[in-house]
Parts: structure tokens; C-alpha cells; sequence
């Protein structure tokens, strides 16, 4: 993982601010955690940076589209007794969460008109428009979806004080989150 932006100083007080650092789950990282069949050949590795990123104060969160599609993968399971265990090690996972007992709570965003028009166009460069993405198999709708929750999130949320990225282990969802990263930091965000 990279380093958290750099640190700023409060205003009030002088004092060095070090932002906390927000990351929203991919799938690719969910379905390693739950182990799910076929899908999880790093868990082990997945789960000692899981440790790492709590331990470390990393806020998780849990988008939607992280929700929908490994809910899709997990009924896609071939073997019909695996297929039961995973839906059930899922469904004790979303209770966790509403619970607020897991490691993690739900992305807060607000699904609205704003939001699906930023996913269909997007204001910055460094993000596809959905139809592009889609016909030319740049990026999956989930991808898409997390990726207009982190803007979004990105957008409500103080840079000084949180650091927002996206814990993946796809490659294409990772370039993108980077180049928004790096765009959001030049323009001062």
C-alpha cells in the first residue's frame, strides 16, 4: 500500500495533522477474506494485511457494488454444499455489519441522480464514461460503481483529516483509483 497523503498543519494550532486513512473494499479483497471456492488463492496474504490495515486504524468500508458482486459470486459457486457455506459465511457477514460488530461499516454514499449521472459521464479524465468503459472492457460495472463512490467520498470528505483509497487486488480498478489519486492531488485535494 502507498503512504497516506502528506501531512498538513491545523490552522488552529500549528500542530502537524497526518490525514486517517479511508479505504472502500473491493470485491477481489472481500472474496479472498470469505474464501470463497476458486476465488481465494491468496487469503492468507489477504488476511495478514487486513491485520495490518486495522491495526493501523485504516477505516473500511463496504460499498455496494462490493455487496452485489460477491453476492454474484457466491451464488455461482458450482459445488451446491460450498455453494450453502459461503452464502452463509456471507450472510453472517452482512449482519456483522449492520450490527456494526465487523471491522467495517457501509460506504455512506448516497445513491442519487448526481451520483449515476457522474457514473455515466464523469467530470474527471482519469475515469472512463460507462458506455466507453463497458464496449471497450475497460472496466466492469462494479468497478465503475466503487469508483464513482470513491470520488464521491473523496469529494465530502476532508482531505486534511482522511486519506480515501480503494483496497484491491485488480489491477485495471487499481491503475484507475491511482490515477484519480494523483489528479485529486494536483488539483489540491
Amino acid at each position: 500500500p502507498r503512504a497516506s497523503l502528506s501531512s498538513s498543519r491545523d490552522p488552529r494550532t500549528g500542530t502537524r495533522v497526518i490525514p486517517r486513512r479511508v479505504e472502500l473494499l473491493d470485491t477481489s479483497v472481500l472474496v479472498e477474506l470469505l474464501g470463497l471456492p476458486f476465488m481465494s488463492d491468496h487469503k492468507e496474504e489477504v488476511e495478514a494485511e487486513f491485520i495490518q490495515r486495522t491495526e493501523r486504524g485504516t477505516e473500511l468500508l463496504l460499498p455496494l457494488a462490493t455487496i452485489v458482486e460477491t453476492g454474484q459470486h457466491v451464488e455461482r459457486v458450482a459445488d451446491g454444499h460450498q455453494r450453502r457455506q459461503c452464502a452463509h459465511r456471507f450472510a453472517r457477514l452482512l449482519q456483522a455489519t449492520v450490527d456494526r460488530e465487523a471491522p467495517w461499516s457501509f460506504s455512506p454514499t448516497i445513491w442519487d441522480p448526481d451520483l449515476v449521472a457522474e457514473l455515466i459521464e464523469p467530470r474527471e479524465d482519469a475515469v472512463p464514461a460507462l458506455a466507453n468503459s463497458l464496449a471497450r472492457q475497460e472496466l466492469e460495472m462494479g468497478d465503475l460503481l466503487i469508483l464513482a463512490e470513491f470520488r464521491s467520498l473523496r469529494s465530502n470528505l476532508d482531505p486534511r483529516a482522511r486519506d480515501v483509497d480503494v483496497w484491491t487486488r485488480d489491477s485495471r480498478l487499481r491503475t484507475a483509483v491511482d490515477a484519480l489519486r494523483e489528479g485529486g492531488r494536483r488539483r489540491g485535494r
